[in-house]
């Protein structure tokens, strides 16, 4: 493949004629050499050419535009195309070339020059260097360092392989996603929203099958003899159609459910089950079905609750989990899978770092909930940027500062209230006339009205500051400036701060659900 928009030039070198990029002439450096002739890439496409090894048949040995995955910046500037990297693969796809497979799932030669047959790929590599060397085909030998897979438990050399697979047709219902993704309500708004619509636009088709043990067995079974295909349903169409005998608990992975058999309908000969598992996305997309063992069971529930009003996870799933159930969604029931989605973004260490066990650059836990408690924490949280899909560097100031402001005044003003409230038992709106009870019950029903609002719309940060607004003008203005009311056994007073209490520590139960349940028993008592 070529870059059709790049230049390209004919070299003369001795009495050898070779072909690479204008900017990488610099490799035949030592040489004496000639420009013949100078074009761009687009006059070599469509060409012909003799291949080093001759190993495919139809239309193999053409030149072909691999547009920018060609570039010059290493090599000739024109690049060897196999099925084993993915925009080979596309570009392979792309212009209808010839599918030839060289290597076997192991990594051996199953295609290529006899002697070799049968070799490890990464063992072949010297061999042939060293055979292109000896046909005189090597114009140079140059070591450099690149990227390159390995297997991260015993370390051997890794391949990416074309193998056949199963597919959901992602474009012929991406129009329909597109539609359903519109009813969603995501928070934040806007670049969320905008970068699951552009994960959809660009979704290739979704591979749900993979070539290993652990996951899920494929329920599809294969004649032997006519390829007929069928489906299974459930573990009791199974048994009903298993040549074998299903035992009463049978176990679904891949080394029992290889060893039963159907019967083709269609010849009578054996099927047999394909030999993939499912894509645990496949599962984890469908966890608003199969978490209610839904159709078999639950179905007036599952009609009843389904689409889910709310779900949140951090904004790596806005690729994955929201984008996999929303296909499921739509492919099963013609809408998506949820309603409104809060998206929060990753939590880091105090220097922007990723925390890490190893580096230990986080507090413990433990002592975390023990000095401040977890209500702290989760006002921290609920108040910082995570909750508008952005990072947050984690700060134990910042934490120690809610703590403070919110559970230490909320517990202070408690406190305060029941040093003086006696045997009221009066939790209702007392419509006291004084000025301060006015004042305080007034920024109480603003109060509750913009939490309400904040909270329907899922924006915890605007909720928590409001509760931290109303809690400093509770604590320093409203019960300072009424001690001595409290003194005089003011029963208004009294009252007023009850009611207000009351409401203050429902309205909190979201976010500080310990010390809202704490302060509620004590009111019942």
């Amino acid at each position: 493949a070529v870059n059709s928009r790049m230049d390209y030039v004919n070299v003369k070198v001795g009495s050898n004629y070779f072909v690479l990029c204008k900017e990488s002439i610099g490799m035949i450096n030592g040489e004496k050499y000639k420009i013949v002739d100078e074009f761009k890439g687009k006059e070599l496409v469509g060409k012909g050419y003799e291949p080093l090894y001759e190993t495919a048949e139809g239309k193999a040995y053409v030149v072909v535009n691999g547009g920018k995955s060609v570039s010059s910046e290493e090599g000739t500037g024109i690049v060897h195309l196999a099925l084993y990297g993915e925009f080979d693969y596309d570009i392979i796809k792309k212009n209808k070339l010839s599918i030839v497979q060289h290597l076997d799932e192991k990594g051996r030669l199953i295609k290529g020059p006899e002697e070799w047959l049968g070799e490890w790929f990464k063992d072949l590599d010297k061999n042939i260097i060293a055979d292109l060397d000896n046909k005189n085909l090597l114009f140079k030998k140059l070591d450099f360092s690149h990227s390159y897979p390995f297997c991260y438990r015993c370390e051997t050399p890794l391949f990416y392989n074309a193998v056949d697979s199963w597919f959901i047709n992602i474009e012929k219902i991406r129009d329909k996603l597109l539609k359903e993704s519109k009813k969603i309500n995501w928070y934040p708004a806007g670049k969320v929203e905008k970068r699951f619509e552009y994960i959809i636009k660009t979704a290739p088709d979704w591979t749900i099958s993979r070539n290993r043990f652990w996951a899920t067995a494929i329920p599809v079974w294969k004649c032997s003899k006519c390829d007929e295909i069928r489906i299974i349903g459930s573990i009791d169409e199974l048994r009903k159609n298993a040549v074998e005998k299903i035992p009463k608990n049978i176990d679904l992975h891949k080394d029992v459910m290889d060893n039963i058999h159907l019967k083709c309908s269609k010849c009578g000969s054996v099927m047999n089950r394909v030999p993939e598992v499912i894509d645990c996305w496949l599962e984890s997309g469908s966890m608003p079905y199969s978490a209610k063992h839904y159709p078999f069971e639950n179905e007036g529930w599952f009609k009843t609750n389904f689409p889910a009003d709310f779900i949140s996870e951090y904004i790596g799933q806005v690729r994955a989990w929201f984008y996999y159930m929303h296909v499921m969604g739509v492919l099963m029931f013609g809408k998506p899978a949820f309603k409104n989605v809060v998206v929060t973004g990753n939590i880091l260490a105090e220097d922007g770092s990723k925390m890490s066990k190893s580096k230990k650059n986080y507090p413990d836990p433990n002592r975390i909930f023990e000095e401040y408690g977890a209500d702290a924490l989760r006002f921290y949280l609920m108040n910082s940027p995570l909750m508008r899909a952005q990072d947050l560097n984690f700060k134990e100031t910042g934490l120690k500062e809610i703590y403070r402001k919110v559970i230490v005044l909320l517990s202070n003003v408690s406190n305060f209230y029941f040093l003086f409230s006696g045997n009221n038992k009066n939790f209702a709106d007392t419509n006291s006339k004084h000025v301060l009870d006015k004042w305080i019950m007034s920024c109480l029903n603003s109060f509750v009205k913009n939490v309400t609002y904040n909270f329907e719309v899922y924006d915890t940060v605007n909720v928590c500051d409001n509760i931290l607004l109303f809690i400093d003008d509770l604590s320093t203005w409203y019960v300072r400036r009424s001690r001595d009311r409290f003194k005089d056994d003011d029963k208004d007073a009294v009252r007023t701060l009850a009611y207000v209490l009351n409401v203050l520590i429902r309205v909190m139960a979201p976010i500080t659900p310990f010390i809202a349940e704490n302060n509620y028993q004590k009111f019942r008592n």
